[in-house]
């Protein structure tokens, strides 16, 4: 919030001389202090921006900094259906579950864009770093996104913090272990407080453990590194600019003790112990060579986004947002390489009319073209195996009804309309293996019964875009197709869970 301290003035056109010149002398000067709101805040303050999700839940700072997250997954674990998955103790394959619906049924957003590619809901969501963040909104069950069809789980936003004053604030903590946290987070504030940038860097290690000593890890070593550039500028009364930046560096490496990816691969022979355990017992210590547990994951991504937020009137603004990411993965598995890179460009022009008291209308366009390229030494000498690239583009049109039937009762309406195509590449699937055009409304409802119980209500129909692989035992990677959606919820909130 921007903030000036303004000196009370008399115009003398408007009083005339002899009243003034009765003015006690000794009158001590009035002081009037004048708040002074950025675009962003000012709109969403009255209502006319709409929140990016339905939120169910939230994680505040105050709340992260508690429970002590380093990440997303430590950060919001604890959330009412929410569940963290941990489907491979030594890859480090997280999956966040809401609603007890599978994974790919999950979408996470960036201030509400949603920057995360296919791959990027397998691996590094360890590495989502907590430090620069002002709260983790959770919205569980149906109707939980306008932007995110295939989120009929829910959806997890992750909002940025935005700079209150110029400073510098760091935070560091280690363990015996060798597993160690470092956080450090500045920022910058114009003198006129309508420039607001903020530099976020955070770096953490969680050790490699062998809780039953028998060689072989049961979590593995996760080393994490992140920046984040972000400036937000209001170039007037009326427009709003936010430029975000962000590059995340992620290592795993789980399986035997002692070694590392390179001294892993220097005795790589390819030749199969014939017995892993002593008397073939997991229990009993690690006799195989090295390569044959090593799981490692190299993962880089970076992000850039971009939104301008203008406004027309007190009843109607228009935000466009354009990002772009890259994940890119290098990694073996216990012999099997794969090395992969995924490319998103999304689009969105969004709307926000305000009818009148009750009504407030959100509509607008989307495009997301994804793109994933990957190759494997090791699975091409395979007659078995199927490259897993693919390209996936889909269109959409939305819009919603945000109905205030009273201050405790809202419902809102809404409906997309998505034209989706994808195709995997390889050469053993010719053609395009989809291309649809996918309907699906949404409701969500909710009341205040009064200040301790709140109740939701939310029924949705969506898609699931065509995840590229699922990590089988063999380590080969499989498309799997679009399959249709639906869900419905129904719960009761408390607010000690919602802000």
């Amino acid at each position: 919030m921007f903030r000036k301290t303004l000196l009370a003035t008399a115009l003398a056109a408007a009083v005339p001389a002899s009243l003034a010149n009765e003015t006690p002398s000794d009158q001590p000067t009035v002081m009037e202090e004048t708040v002074v709101v950025g675009v962003r805040q000012r709109l969403y303050e009255r209502g006319a921006l709409l929140d990016a999700i339905q939120k169910t839940e939230v994680v505040d700072e105050s709340l992260i900094k508690s429970l002590q997250a380093v990440n997303l997954t430590d950060a919001i674990e604890k959330s009412p259906g929410v569940r963290v998955s941990n489907e491979c103790s030594m890859c480090g394959v997280k999956r966040i579950m809401l609603n007890g619906m599978r994974g790919e049924h999950s979408t996470i957003l960036t201030d509400g864009v949603p920057l995360h590619t296919m791959m990027a809901g397998y691996y590094a969501v360890d590495a989502l770093a907590t430090t620069g963040v002002s709260r983790i909104e959770v919205a569980r069950g149906a109707g939980a996104s306008l932007l995110a069809p295939e989120a009929i789980g829910g959806t997890i936003n992750v909002i940025s913090k935005e700079i209150e004053e110029t400073g510098l604030n760091i935070n560091a903590s280690m363990e015996d272990n060798d597993s160690y946290f470092l956080g450090m987070m500045g920022g910058y504030v114009s003198d006129d407080e309508r420039t607001r940038t903020s530099l976020v860097i955070q770096d953490d290690k969680h050790h490699q453990m062998d809780n039953d000593d028998n060689g072989v890890s049961e979590a593995p070593l996760q080393e994490n590194t992140s920046y984040v550039v972000r400036l937000s500028h209001d170039l007037g009364e009326r427009d709003n600019v936010v430029l975000r930046t962000a590059y995340t560096d992620s290592s795993i490496f789980g399986g035997p003790q002692g070694y590392s990816i390179g001294s892993v691969l220097q005795v790589y022979d390819g030749v199969e112990s014939d017995h892993l355990f002593v008397d073939d017992d997991v229990r009993q210590q690690y006799i195989g060579k090295p390569w044959e547990t090593t799981e490692w994951i190299s993962t880089t991504r970076s992000e850039i986004s971009s939104s301008w937020l203008h406004e027309f009137s007190e009843s109607y603004n228009t935000l466009f947002t354009v990002a772009w990411s890259e994940h890119k993965q290098d990694s073996f598995y216990e012999g099997f390489d794969y090395t992969a890179t995924d490319t998103l460009n999304y689009f969105d022009l969004r709307n926000n009319l305000i009818l009148n008291d009750q009504h407030m209308l959100t509509f607008g366009v989307d495009l997301r073209d994804e793109s994933m390229r990957s190759d494997s030494v090791s699975g091409e000498e395979s007659d078995n195996y199927i490259e897993d690239s693919f390209d996936y583009q889909t269109t959409g049109l939305y819009i919603q009804d945000t109905w205030t039937l009273s201050p405790d009762l809202e419902v809102a309406l809404a409906i997309r309309v998505d034209n989706a195509k994808a195709d995997f590449v390889a050469e053993q699937k010719p053609g395009t293996e989809i291309d649809e055009t996918v309907v699906a409304p949404r409701i969500d409802l909710r009341y205040l019964h009064d200040d301790q119980w709140t109740s939701r209500v939310a029924l949705g129909r969506g898609y699931r875009a065509p995840y590229p692989f699922s990590k089988q035992i063999t380590a080969f990677l499989m498309p799997v197709m679009a399959l249709p959606s639906r869900s419905k919820t129904l719960k009761n909130l408390y607010p000690q869970l919602m802000h």
